[in-house]
């Protein structure tokens, strides 16, 4: 196959499943998007099987008008849709954020600037493909207002579950519904077609649970930034790999809890706390306290001739929602030391991602 077929939006087949190819990491990986449940994964590009425009659901053969019949207005919304998609194509590293903003400014759906990438493809780029066809008036669904109830409420109770039933399931199901109603049934693309209009990260999360759905949402917020040592720490807590036992008898006397503290800005660890007990304002409050003194006597306590220069007061502490960090008698302890805190927000593990790894 000729390389230039590799383009996003483009129809694929893998593994006898249908996709579209999200992004070209280069000559050896495609990143494909699963438009029905809006899963991503990564393959070799010669593993992929192009699907003729003729059989890809949803796409049909780019028509070539006669440049002579499109009014000047015409041409010219053609020439700006078919700019705004080439913007996105020529784009190796765009984010689904960009293509969501490009998808409001062309007035469609987030599929169908899918659509149109794969279009573009296909087209070679001319701007008669993104000629509007049936005068520019928006196609209205067919089916009635009663199965479209239908569909919407199997897709949410049936489709959208942490099972992953098949689409070929939500297909059965809807059609029951639609003949227990008397109702004509749908046509399995006409419910493949509203599967694939769904938001990608809600189906990730319905379907995955809200880590998948994060992979498919754009990094919101700053990472905080630091311009010398001291001025942030943050403070973390997390079991540890091994199994304390007795001395006599070797029987387990449990996991020890290490507590760290990072300096932000030279990733340096300024002190740590290993305790038996799980994560408590008073571990936490000891990893402070260990961060804050000189280590000196504290290594010749232990006979090690190491060289420790860390200590100090930090300006401000960061640290997550753990319940370890709500003691009043912690909180104040800070104030009382004019720390500030900045505990992170929900959802923004980016946030805390020096002291994670």
């Amino acid at each position: 196959m000729p390389l230039a077929r590799f383009v996003p939006g483009t129809p694929v087949r893998y593994a006898d499943r249908d996709y579209v190819i999200h992004k070209v990491l280069g000559v050896e990986a495609l990143i494909l998007l699963d438009e029905a449940n809006g899963t991503l994964r990564t393959v070799p590009p010669l593993a992929v099987e192009f699907i003729p425009a003729t059989q890809a659901p949803g796409l049909r053969p780019v028509a070539m008008p006669d440049l002579r019949l499109p009014d000047d207005a015409e041409w010219a919304e053609a020439v700006r849709r078919r700019d705004v998609i080439r913007t996105l194509v020529e784009n190796p590293a765009r984010t689904i954020d960009d293509v969501t903003t490009a998808a409001g400014l062309l007035g469609v759906g987030h599929r169908q600037a899918y659509n149109l990438i794969g279009l573009y493809g296909r087209a070679g780029g001319v701007a008669t493909a993104f000629l509007r066809q049936g005068g520019g008036k928006p196609r209205t669904g067919r089916l009635p207002e009663a199965v479209e109830r239908i569909i919407t409420d199997r897709i949410e109770n049936h489709y959208l579950k942490r099972e992953r039933p098949s689409l070929k399931s939500l297909v059965r199901d809807a059609r029951g519904h639609c003949l227990a109603a008397d109702l004509k049934p749908p046509s399995y693309k006409a419910i493949w077609t509203r599967v694939r209009r769904l938001d990608p990260a809600v189906v990730a999360a319905r379907r995955h649970g809200a880590a998948a759905a994060r992979a498919l949402k754009p990094v919101a917020g700053a990472f905080p930034q630091t311009s010398e040592p001291w001025e942030e720490v943050h403070l973390d807590s997390t079991p540890m790999d091994l199994m304390v036992v007795d001395e006599t008898h070797r029987k387990p006397i449990g996991r020890p809890t290490a507590t760290f503290a990072l300096d932000l800005f030279s990733r340096v660890i300024p002190g740590f706390a290993l305790t038996l007990e799980p994560p408590s304002t008073l571990t936490s409050a000891l990893c402070l306290a260990h961060a804050a003194q000189d280590k000196a006597e504290w290594l010749a306590q232990r006979g090690l001739d190491l060289d420790w220069p860390v200590w100090g007061i930090p300006r401000r502490l960061g640290f997550d929602r753990g319940g370890e960090y709500d003691g009043k008698g912690f909180l104040r302890g800070l104030q009382q030391y004019g720390i500030e805190v900045r505990e992170r927000p929900p959802g923004a593990p980016h946030l805390h991602g020096a002291m994670e790894r």
